[in-house]
C-alpha cells in the first residue's frame, strides 16, 4: 500500500494548497497520507476533508523544529489531538519568536540593498514564516533580481544560494529557527497523544546514532527511514539501528512542489514511492 507521511502545503514552506495536494495524492494512488507542515496545523482540516473525498485516509501530522542539548533536528509528530489548545499555544509561541528573528534579518538584508516590504509579506503569512516564500517574494522585484545576480555573480542563482548569501551569511546576522526542546514536546505528547519520529536523520549525510539513543530514552517512538534525503547505504544503516533499538519506521516524499519541467521527475513520488510494508511497526501510526 502506498503511503506518504511527509507533505508540506502553503501553510508552511510548500506552495500548493492542501486540497491540491490531496488531488495529486489520489492521482498517484496514495492510500494513507499526512500533512506535516512546519510548526503549523492550519491546513489539517482542509487536507482531511479533501482526502476524504478521494477515499484517502489521513493522519494528523506536524513537523516541528526541535533541540536537545547541543543538537538541533526536526521531529515528525503524528496522531496528536488536533483540538488541543496547549499544542496551538506552543506553536503560536514559535511563530512569535520566528517573526521577531525574521524581522531583524530582513532589516539586515535591506541594508545590503534589497527591497522588501515586510508588512506586505507578513500579511500573506500570518503563522509560520517560510524562508523560501520570502525569497520568492524578493525575487519578483526586478531591481532585486539585478542586485542578486550581481552580488552572486550568477544570472541563474539557485534558491539555496540566495538563502545562504543573504539569510545565513558567514559574517553577520543569521536567521535561526524557533526550536522547542524535545523533552517539552514529549511531555505535551504524553498529554495529547501521538507518536514522535526523528525526521530525515541523514539529511546532512551522517547518522548520529548517539542522538537517536538519547531521544529514545526521552520518549522517541521512531525514525523516518524512507526519505528522498537518504541514499541506499544510509537506509540500510538506519534500518539496522531501528531494529536494534526497537523503534518504528516511517517514510514520506517531503513534497513541497513539483520539480521544474526538464530538470527531473515532475512529482517526487514518480521516483520515490513509499510502501507501508517496508516500514517497521507502521501500523501503530496508520492503523490496519
Amino acid at each position: 500500500m502506498l503511503i506518504d507521511l511527509q507533505l508540506h502545503s502553503k501553510h508552511s514552506d510548500g506552495f500548493f494548497s492542501p486540497k491540491l495536494i490531496a488531488k495529486l495524492l489520489a492521482k498517484h494512488e496514495v492510500k494513507v497520507a499526512s500533512l506535516t507542515d512546519h510548526n503549523s496545523i492550519a491546513g489539517q482540516n482542509e487536507f482531511q476533508k479533501a482526502c476524504s473525498s478521494y477515499g484517502i485516509k489521513t493522519i494528523n501530522g506536524l513537523e516541528i523544529y526541535a533541540r536537545h542539548n547541543n543538537y538541533t533536528f526536526n521531529v515528525l509528530w503524528y496522531n496528536y489531538d488536533l483540538e488541543s489548545q496547549k499544542l496551538l499555544k506552543l506553536l503560536q509561541r514559535t511563530w512569535s519568536r520566528r517573526r521577531k528573528k525574521m524581522l531583524m534579518v530582513i532589516e539586515a538584508v535591506k541594508k545590503k540593498g534589497l527591497i522588501i516590504d515586510e508588512k506586505d509579506y507578513l500579511k500573506k503569512h500570518k503563522n509560520y514564516l517560510p524562508i523560501n516564500h520570502l525569497v520568492s517574494y524578493i525575487w519578483k522585484n526586478k531591481k532585486n533580481q539585478k542586485k542578486i545576480k550581481n552580488d552572486l555573480e550568477n544570472n541563474n542563482p539557485r534558491e539555496e544560494d540566495i538563502i545562504s548569501n543573504y539569510f545565513y551569511p558567514k559574517d553577520g546576522l543569521r536567521l535561526k529557527e524557533a526550536r522547542v526542546s524535545f523533552s517539552r514536546l514529549n511531555k505535551l505528547r504524553n498529554e495529547i497523544g501521538g507518536q514522535l519520529f526523528l525526521a530525515h536523520p541523514c539529511l546532512h549525510k551522517n547518522i548520529n546514532k548517539n542522538l537517536i539513543i538519547e531521544l529514545k530514552k526521552l520518549g522517541l517512538d521512531g525514525v523516518e527511514l524512507l526519505s528522498p534525503h537518504h541514499n541506499y547505504s544510509s537506509i540500510v544503516i538506519l534500518s539496522s539501528i531501528i531494529k536494534e533499538l526497537d523503534l518504528m519506521a516511517t517514510g514520506g516524499s517531503d513534497f513541497h512542489l513539483p520539480a521544474n519541467e526538464g530538470t527531473g521527475p515532475k512529482y517526487s513520488w514518480q521516483w520515490f514511492k513509499i510502501y507501508s510494508s517496508y516500514l517497521r511497526k507502521i501500523n501503530k501510526v496508520i492503523g490496519k
